[in-house]
């Protein structure tokens, strides 16, 4: 799978979060980059983890944590690598100690005295980055102090996307490219013979601290056009 960014732009793929920080997290993938500006260190591939401060940056000339903030205490920050071959990464927290290993090698690694903020948990490009990166594989499995266990497996030989399920079954209406994207409370309400109107609130396009209700004329016969398919929605 390839992730190419020729100007800012955001792509990431969503993961279930762990439940805590005391959760048990592996995250690990056969990753290279490209870079498109020439900088060695423009930041191309990124995995980050809720609760456990993980914000690992890939780029051309190796890895990297980020800065230092109040929710860990760096030991290693970078690591020197070519990262423009394939390359398999691998980051594990465990009773808060984060390591990081290329091609099983542990290169990095921090003490978590604190938790870490609940931010998305994901892989793909850093926010409004450019550059390109190329997945081949990508596991992750979580163990948790009392929610149920998660694992999740991808493979690009499976001619499948990450989040081909959402492809699958889930049209996107309305986009909001807000730099601060507040959106959401939806509903809908049908006003005809397989016809629906769907309300949605946004602040796409708008200027800080101002919103509006965008609204969305949708026919079932919209999603066989766009490329899904719907059966009647129930409305109970």
């Amino acid at each position: 799978m390839v992730v190419h960014h020729p100007v800012a732009a955001t792509t990431q793929f969503n993961l279930l979060p762990p439940e805590s920080y005391r959760s048990e997290v592996l995250f690990e993938a056969q990753v290279r980059v490209a870079g498109t500006t020439g900088s060695p260190d423009e930041a191309c591939a990124m995995v980050r983890l809720a609760h456990v401060n993980v914000r690992l940056l890939i780029t051309p000339t190796g890895l990297a944590l980020g800065q230092p903030d109040l929710h860990h205490q760096v030991i290693d920050r970078t690591w020197p690598a070519d990262m423009t071959i394939w390359r398999s990464v691998r980051v594990h927290h465990r009773a808060g100690l984060v390591r990081v290993f290329l091609d099983g090698v542990d290169v990095l690694r921090f003490r978590l005295p604190l938790p870490g903020p609940f931010v998305p948990t994901c892989f793909g490009s850093p926010d409004r980055s450019t550059g390109t990166s190329y997945w081949r594989t990508v596991s992750y499995a979580i163990r948790n102090p009392s929610e149920p266990g998660w694992t999740w497996l991808w493979d690009a030989a499976s001619k499948r996307f990450p989040d081909q399920y959402e492809i699958d079954n889930i049209v996107e209406l309305h986009a909001n490219d807000h730099e601060f994207p507040d959106n959401g409370y939806s509903s809908w309400v049908p006003v005809g013979e397989d016809r629906y109107l769907v309300l949605d609130y946004t602040n796409d396009g708008d200027p800080l601290g101002q919103s509006h209700i965008v609204a969305c004329d949708l026919r079932l016969a919209d999603f066989e056009e766009m490329g899904g398919s719907l059966s009647r929605p129930n409305q109970a």
